[in-house]
């Protein structure tokens, strides 16, 4: 009887968790971006978000599109995933509203220190008797459309363009990370670059949740940067949507039955 009882237990308590997490999940979802800020923005767009545990520690965000001028786009990777990768992302998500309040003046590698800040001193890691060591990588993109320009600078994401002859350009992040206890150094800081594009370019975007990710078949090797730039270089005339389908199906090919490793996280875009 005690053994039927314990499982009761057990049962209910799970219950809870689980209802906790998809209300979580909910309203993890809301904070994405609404399609308000997407609209009239881009030729097209789409994403892939999917944590691996419900819940998760990535985030894409778009700047108020209450504000005339550039807009802005960031993509981050928290530490973890489940619940505290969840609650650090709120706090990364909260930090860029926060930079970009008012306007859209302050460039992306500024940008990213400034969440650096955000992070640190919002989980008190400026402090030496700090319990948490946590961060999150991060890429920012300042877009202009009257110029055709984006001004990127990534903490160890990096920014994939296609241009519309299909010359695929991997622009590189800094080796940093933002948040940790420890201070970014001088020559790990991120570099602000300056991309013009083309109308009909193609953008991508994504955390390394996609790009590790190991094959169901081999149990060893990972998706990698090759593959995903054989993904975009196939289907790069397309639109955002079929772009991110078809990055889907080849990533959910790959992965087979294996367990999936990390939160991912794509955003795919033309202009």
């Amino acid at each position: 009887d005690t053994v039927a009882q314990r499982t009761q237990e057990l049962s209910a308590k799970h219950e809870v968790v689980v209802s906790s997490v998809n209300y979580a999940s909910r309203l993890q979802r809301g904070q994405l971006p609404r399609q308000m800020r997407i609209d009239g923005r881009f030729a097209s767009f789409a994403s892939i978000w999917e944590p691996r545990d419900t819940i998760g520690g990535d985030l894409y965000w778009l700047s108020s599109s209450q504000q005339s001028g550039p807009f802005v786009l960031a993509v981050a990777d928290c530490t973890g995933h489940g619940v505290p990768g969840a609650m650090l992302s709120l706090l990364v998500s909260n930090s860029l509203e926060r930079i970009y309040a008012n306007d859209t003046a302050e460039d992306p590698a500024s940008a990213l220190m400034s969440l650096d800040h955000y992070v640190r001193t919002g989980l008190n890691q400026d402090r030496v008797d700090s319990e948490s060591d946590d961060g999150c990588d991060a890429a920012v993109l300042r877009i202009d459309r009257d110029k055709q320009t984006i001004e990127f600078a990534g903490a160890k994401l990096g920014l994939f363009q296609i241009s519309a002859e299909g010359v695929f350009i991997r622009h590189l992040g800094s080796r940093c990370s933002l948040g940790y206890q420890d201070v970014v150094v001088e020559a790990d800081k991120p570099v602000l670059q300056k991309i013009s594009y083309q109308y009909g370019d193609v953008f991508a975007e994504v955390t390394d949740g996609f790009t590790d990710q190991i094959a169901g078949s081999t149990g060893k090797t990972t998706f990698g940067y090759r593959r995903l730039e054989e993904v975009l270089k196939a289907n790069f005339t397309k639109t955002a949507e079929e772009i991110a389908a078809a990055m889907k199906r080849d990533f959910a090919a790959w992965q087979g039955t294996n367990a999936r490793r990390d939160d991912v996280t794509a955003v795919v875009f033309r202009l």
